[in-house]
């Protein structure tokens, strides 16, 4: 399905409703981290058939939830 342009219109739409809708956190990686590097939490993201932002959300609830 292709994707519509986006309009001023639109984009000040989904900004309004982003803002009503989420809480942002802010997640930082060392760049000179060998053990966490933001291509392998991708690829455990991808194997887990998650998005990122999916994967990162499990992995504090798993926390959380210990």
């Amino acid at each position: 399905m292709p994707t519509r342009p986006s309009t001023p219109a639109s984009v000040r739409a989904h900004t309004k409703y982003e803002k009503k809708a989420y809480q942002n956190i802010r997640v930082r990686v060392r760049k000179d981290d060998p053990e966490l590097t933001i291509e392998q939490i991708q690829e455990a993201a991808d194997s887990a058939g998650l998005s990122m932002n999916a994967y990162v959300i499990q992995a504090i609830k798993e926390k959380m939830n210990k």
